[in-house]
């Protein structure tokens, strides 16, 4: 007995750290990123204008083609620059005089070998106005002056002036190298068919139905804190689900592996599913609310404008009809966006008493039916949408409580923009606007880009374009946080803009997909990083 027991003991001793070493081989090979499979993302856009990147400003585009493009430089989430398909880079004291020492032996999905000419290239043909550029060729419009070849892997980006933002703003996929020889050879039909460097290369596009990429098999100069070599998944579909609840049916059926923006009414359940996992990130940039059209009436007026954000009660639309999955917006940026002020927070507390007395004062008398009125003329606000009504729906009921009539309009989003553009139609208009610097704010505030820019506003107000302007170029940090601090209360003082929330990313996963990250935008994922755990 004493023998057996302590046999039996020893073999324990034998046996347990076998199966120790057992276990920990099984879970570490369990933890080790597996290559293959096919991966689809439901997403909530309904349409993609063009998958050239310096040619479009959209989210969605951009959300795409970060898999099809290298940027020179990486922005990471936690604020850190990396190498892209630049390996080094130095600016001149003046900061007018950029120098990029570019990757070797990296080559477009055509072929192409990506140089220093391909550079050139790409920065020229950004701010060609013959490529009607909405994003990159806007963002450098007046400080690019030429990019010199120096040799094979090196090239010299001079500016007309300084540009505080320069190596955050080409950190953009907007801002990527393109193949020459597939722009020469497609000429317009590049946005259709996109050849990169990315990880992923362009395999497929049915209009309003999906995007699909198949895996780039030679990629193998991705930025650093990423794995090193091809992308996991063999291919990649965007599909696009505009309407919430098809989306997440698609994906608790299996039709999809993950959504973005579910119902927020559905997040608390799906958290507590074992079958998904919830991803979220704050956007830096402009939050959701929209731009006032002070060309139109009644929203000419300031004091009409001004009551409109005094009757907006806006932690009530967070709580009853986002079910607190945001928080409230008080101006232009967004909090997680370096420049921001919050002072504008208390600028325009709910106020809807504040509000009528606005609404007395400019002439707006309520009639019996307790709607206002001026010169025989109702007060009804024209306010163009996308995606949803919900928002608008209630802003709509909170005019009306001070006198105020909406019509909402449901379009697609090509059809509001260029409504918003020309400003002819519409008072409102959503543009929520993720981006990585307050720079933003040119493209979005500036007179400038009025008609044909996104100033959906149409303002013509002096000194919101000199502090635009003085933000591009000041490269003190704190004097230029200074700038669009005083920038946010001069717009929200002339109110601009009526802000609703703040909005984070919000994706659902199927809870075998691992390696999710978001990007300093907050709004792209690198798929790249990303594998099916079996």
């Amino acid at each position: 007995m004493e023998t057996r027991d302590r046999v039996s003991g020893h073999r324990a001793w034998l046996v347990l750290p076998a199966f120790l070493a057992l276990g920990i081989t099984a879970g570490h090979a369990a933890d080790q990123p597996l290559s293959g499979g096919d991966f689809t993302f439901g997403y909530s856009s309904s349409f993609v204008d063009t998958l050239d990147p310096h040619v479009t400003s959209q989210s969605v585009s951009h959300f795409i083609m970060t898999n099809i493009f290298d940027p020179l430089v990486y922005l990471r989430a936690n604020g850190e620059f990396s190498p892209g398909l630049a390996d080094s880079w130095s600016a001149s004291a003046d900061g007018l005089v950029w120098t990029f020492k570019l990757k070797r032996g990296v080559t477009f999905h055509d072929g192409t070998p990506f140089n220093a000419e391909s550079v050139k290239f790409s920065f020229d043909r950004m701010v060609d106005p013959e490529t009607k550029s909405r994003q990159a060729g806007v963002a450098l419009r007046g400080f690019y002056d030429h990019t010199e070849v120096v040799d094979g892997n090196t090239v010299r980006i001079v500016l007309k002036k300084p540009k505080a933002s320069f190596l955050t703003v080409i950190s953009q996929v907007f801002f990527a190298p393109v193949s020459p020889k597939a722009v020469k050879e497609q000429g317009g039909e590049f946005g259709r068919k996109p050849v990169g460097t990315g990880p992923f290369k362009f395999a497929e596009w049915v209009q309003n139905q999906h995007v699909k990429l198949v895996r780039n098999a030679d990629y193998n100069w991705g930025p650093p804190f990423l794995h090193k070599g091809p992308a996991y998944f063999a291919t990649l579909t965007f599909r696009q689900i505009p309407d919430a609840g098809a989306r997440l049916a698609a994906l608790e059926s299996g039709q999809v592996d993950a959504v973005d923006m579910p119902p927020t009414h559905q997040l608390e359940r799906l958290r507590a599913d074992p079958r998904f996992q919830v991803k979220s990130a704050p956007q830096p940039g402009m939050p959701w609310g929209w731009p006032m059209n002070v060309k139109r009436a009644p929203t000419d007026e300031l004091k009409v404008r001004q009551a409109m954000i005094y009757a907006f009660d806006r932690a009530a639309l967070v709580k009853n009809v986002l079910q607190g999955a945001y928080k409230p917006a008080y101006g232009p940026l967004t909090p997680v966006t370096f420049g921001y002020n919050p002072a504008v927070e208390k600028m325009y507390p709910y106020d809807p008493r504040k509000a009528e007395t606005l609404l007395d004062e400019a002439g707006w008398k309520k009639g019996p039916d307790g709607m206002r009125a001026k010169d025989g003329k109702p007060l009804v606000i024209e306010h163009y949408v996308f995606y949803t009504t919900s928002e608008a729906e209630f802003v709509q009921a909170e005019l009306k409580k001070v006198g105020i009539k909406s019509n909402i309009s449901l379009q697609e989003v090509g059809t509001v923009n260029q409504v918003a553009t020309e400003g002819i139609k519409n008072n409102l208009a959503p543009l929520p606007f993720a981006s990585l610097d307050p720079e933003l704010m040119s493209i979005l505030f500036h007179s400038r880009n009025q008609g044909k820019g996104f100033n959906w506003t149409f303002h013509t107000i002096k000194e919101i374009d000199d502090l635009l302007d003085r933000g591009e170029v000041e490269l003190d940090a704190k004097k230029r946080a200074d700038v669009y601090g005083r920038f946010q209360v001069l717009a929200m003082e002339n109110a601009l803009f009526l802000p609703a929330f703040v909005r984070e990313t919000i994706h659902v996963y199927k809870a075998p997909v691992q390696g999710v990250q978001f990007n300093r935008r907050g709004y792209d994922a690198y798929f790249h990083e990303m594998w099916w755990k079996r």
